[in-house]
């Protein structure tokens, strides 16, 4: 199957997770999280993976979240595209999607799991009133901070900010974070019609790639900025701790090999029964790619 095909069927998928075209933020974004969703996106995946005896190459589905939502404070003063001054707390984001391609080397001196890529990126979802959104997508008011506003602040050029986890807390879980805003890390998406535009997180950039080619976008190397968890760039220390807040007690194995356990869901397993209550209290998913390579 090639690329282009890869990312028609994904976005055949997505649209038929929608039976009505009128869904809020929140229902829209949690049709992605679906199990039958999940579990066909790694069906598609797949279909060019080779199973051999001495060479295994496939896609591993998985699905976490973190209970209510990160959130960011800037650390200095800093005004929204309008001018007017950002001062409280704002989404880091509604998805953080993260691809990794892990290698296993089977000899006979025992087995060797390497780390070969690891890549996330951080998804604003929006509800659209048409097809090709601008960013931010929601309207925003040219005298009052809104949350939209807030988000654009942040994805856009990424001014230096603390992390907390809940609206109530009082000490970070990261101070001073500096991310670079050149790279592809964070994108805005916009529900419309039983379909996700994506765009660069730019004011008034048009959002014209989709769903499919974002996610394709991410196993290719366009999408989304490189990190490395033995490593302490700020990007490395945030995508740690998400990835760790969301495992909490147990480490996941995609990043921590030899982790007793994790709170990420391999698709297919059980239903998802925390989608019954999604988002309430907010919660911040996370869906991870995992390519194994397994030689040997």
């Amino acid at each position: 199957m090639t690329e282009t095909q890869q990312i028609k069927e994904i976005d055949k998928l997505v649209s038929a997770q929608y039976s009505s075209s009128n869904y809020g933020e929140l229902k829209a974004l949690s049709k992605l999280f679906d199990t039958a969703f999940l579990k066909e996106l790694e069906n598609i995946l797949n279909k060019n993976s080779r199973m051999e005896k001495h060479y295994k190459d496939r896609y591993e589905v998985s699905v976490g979240w973190i209970d209510k939502i990160p959130l960011a404070k800037f650390v200095h003063a800093v005004n929204d595209v309008n001018g007017n001054p950002i001062k409280t707390k704002m989404e880091l984001g509604d998805l953080l999607l993260i691809y990794t391609h892990n290698r296993i080397n089977i000899t006979s001196k025992g087995t060797e799991v390497q780390s070969a890529e690891n890549r996330a990126a951080i998804v604003q979802a929006k509800i659209a009133g048409d097809k090709n959104p601008k960013v931010p997508i929601a309207k925003i008011s040219d005298s009052r901070v809104s949350s939209t506003s807030k988000e654009l602040a942040l994805l856009s050029s990424w001014p230096e900010f603390d992390l907390y986890q809940t609206s109530k807390s009082k000490t970070p879980l990261l101070n001073n974070i500096q991310l670079d805003s050149t790279k592809p890390n964070a994108k805005f998406a916009g529900y419309n019609s039983k379909k996700w535009y994506i765009g660069r997180p730019v004011y008034e950039e048009e959002c014209k790639e989709s769903m499919g080619s974002l996610i394709i976008g991410m196993l290719k190397g366009r999408e989304g900025e490189d990190f490395d968890i033995s490593k302490s760039s700020d990007w490395d220390r945030l995508i740690e701790t998400l990835v760790v807040t969301c495992g909490k007690y147990k480490l996941p194995n995609f990043l921590f090999p030899g982790s007793t356990g994790d709170r990420y869901l391999t698709i297919p397993k059980k239903p998802l029964i925390f989608f019954f209550s999604f988002f309430k209290p907010k919660k911040f998913p996370i869906v991870v790619i995992n390519r194994i390579v397994q030689e040997g």
